[in-house]
């Protein structure tokens, strides 16, 4: 990726958050409290490291998977597939890569510790969406890249898996309230409302509805919790003090908290409305 295509692609990134944030203003899913601007100032820290960092890796990735088609490695490089037909495989591919990804983080400790700084913001909106520590985007990388080599998949089909993922996520986290009609979309993708009930400090909660594009491989592996129950759902994490959330130094610290995250989270969504109540 070139330096122009990062600045397009960041600029166009950085007016979807513009826009939605905009909506977020008109139809809010879910009331604020008070500002918080140590909180947007931590949160738009992480998103600039997130971008950087994406553009390093992004670049590697789309080099590499141009390097493959031109030599056709891969399993896919042998078949001479047509480029579409290839960018069509590559959009699902990857995304059950990033789902299978986003699942480890939350089955393996050491990896949880990393993820923890996505979840651990007490509200939702835009500026949560690149909310990341460096090493959660590097293990993410990862997940994409090897598919990429594995498979021979074309550049064109990366770069555009990227961008759709990077853009919903935007809409994703953003603090909006879908039509009702419209949720049936998530019989095949990922709506708002489906990712909200993911950031609950809820543990049953959390641990579902993992997927980024396409929610059937939550369905299909059994991860997938109706998206009413964002209507009720408490975001944060027990463990992290709203402080430490709010302080971009101590969540890029946080990977090396000792405390057993994991156990820290809310057993069931009713304690956890409790636990807000009473705080």
């Amino acid at each position: 990726m070139t330096q122009r295509e990062f600045f397009t692609s960041a600029l166009a990134l950085v007016f979807a958050m513009g826009v939605l944030a905009l909506v977020e203003l008109a139809v809010p899913l879910l009331g604020r409290d008070r500002t918080e601007p140590r909180r947007l100032r931590a949160n738009l820290g992480l998103t600039a490291i997130t971008l950087l960092s994406n553009w390093g890796l992004a670049s590697f990735a789309a080099v590499l998977a141009l390097s493959l088609s031109i030599e056709g490695g891969g399993l896919l490089g042998s078949l001479k597939l047509p480029l579409a037909l290839l960018v069509a495989i590559t959009i699902p591919t990857l995304d059950l890569a990033t789902y299978l990804a986003h699942r480890s983080m939350h089955a393996l400790p050491s990896l949880w510790r990393v993820h923890r700084v996505h979840h651990a913001d007490a509200f939702l909106d835009v500026t949560t969406t690149f909310r990341q520590h460096p090493l959660e985007t590097l293990w993410r990388f990862v997940w994409v890249v090897v598919p990429v080599w594995a498979l021979g998949l074309p550049a064109l089909g990366v770069l555009a898996y990227r961008l759709a993922s990077a853009l919903q996520a935007i809409l994703e986290h953003a603090n909006v309230r879908l039509w009702r009609p419209l949720e049936p979309i998530s019989l095949l993708w990922v709506t708002p409302n489906m990712h909200k009930v993911h950031h609950s400090r809820a543990l049953p909660q959390t641990d579902s509805n993992y997927g980024n594009l396409f929610s059937v491989f939550d369905r299909a592996f059994g991860t997938f919790r109706r998206t009413d129950e964002a209507y009720g759902v408490v975001y944060g994490l027990d463990d992290v003090d709203p402080a430490r959330s709010a302080s971009l130094l101590d969540l890029l610290r946080l990977r090396f908290d000792r405390t057993p995250a994991r156990e820290a989270l809310t057993p069931d969504p009713s304690r956890a409305v409790a636990s807000a109540s009473a705080g």
